[in-house]
């Protein structure tokens, strides 16, 4: 396999094809579909945006800075662009390759890196281990949940206690607490 040419401000290794960050007529199909375009509502965040900006970084007009790496990871990932481009434009494929070239301008430090690589390497692999390290999120979502349910219980009975309506529900007030459900439900 010969050595890719550098393209732009991008790395050699896991540039993107030129072709691919060129086809984008700017033409929106994608915008209504994108997620992360719709809460935020910048362009940059939008798959027309990130596909120009990695047309700026091919053609050397952008240097690949911590804004690009920004938008390349902000990207979901749910390839619904690629669905709607009428040019055929895979946003989410060059948003890989931007990933990717992101590791090569901002490396990890050593225990990020680490954590990853162990994360990636033995965690994934190992049903059991992946299983066991979600242990101590579930009792604490547990718990969260079962007092927030608690809160909800008691305020929903002092609201209906105390919000001058007891007199006209009160035959219903007890059919109404207890369809709030409780933690162990």
């Amino acid at each position: 396999m010969a050595d890719k040419e550098k393209l732009g401000n991008f790395t050699p290794e896991n540039a993107p094809e030129y072709e691919d960050v060129l086809q984008c007529m700017r033409c929106g199909f994608c915008l209504p579909t994108c997620p992360t375009f719709a809460l935020s509502g910048r362009e940059r965040s939008s798959p027309r945006g990130r596909v120009a900006l990695a047309r700026a970084v091919a053609e050397g007009k952008l240097e690949f800075t911590e804004a690009v790496k920004e938008e390349a990871f902000f990207c979901l990932d749910c390839r619904a662009c690629t669905t709607a481009c009428p040019s055929g434009v895979r946003a989410g494929e060059v948003m890989e390759i931007c990933r990717s070239q992101a590791h090569q301008f901002f490396p990890l430090k050593h225990v990020s890196k680490s954590f990853r690589e162990f994360v990636l390497q033995k965690m994934l692999p190992n049903p059991d281990l992946l299983e066991t390290s979600m242990l101590p999120a579930r009792r604490s979502s547990d718990s969260l949940l079962a007092s927030s349910t608690a809160r909800v219980r008691c305020s929903a009975t002092s609201a209906i206690d105390t919000c001058g309506i007891t007199s006209s529900i009160s035959h219903r007030r007890s059919t109404i607490v207890r369809s709030i459900p409780t933690s162990s439900s």
